[in-house]
């Protein structure tokens, strides 16, 4: 069994802390260029959602598979035609 260390002498931890920062901060990018235009009735996660899904139509089950949609609580706009989660 392979124990990993939480120290920053770890390059494949290291890796991971820069990687999800990166998107972190990415998504902050994509929040403040919607808010720039003025895209309101999404959000960054929906946008970055609605332009990997393209103009496919798709179910929700061909979203899960192709790794667009994550989960109820990331879609419940009724921008996207889906009810919003109970």
């Amino acid at each position: 069994m392979v124990r990993w260390r939480l120290s920053t002498d770890n390059p494949y931890l290291q890796v991971i802390s820069l990687v999800e920062r990166l998107h972190r901060q990415f998504l902050e990018v994509v929040k403040l260029e919607l808010e720039g235009i003025g895209i309101h009735d999404i959000n960054n996660v929906q946008a970055m959602m609605l332009f990997n899904i393209g103009d496919a139509e798709m179910t929700v089950g061909e979203l899960t598979l192709r790794g667009c949609y994550l989960g109820s609580n990331v879609v419940g706009s009724s921008a996207f035609g889906f009810a919003p989660p109970i």
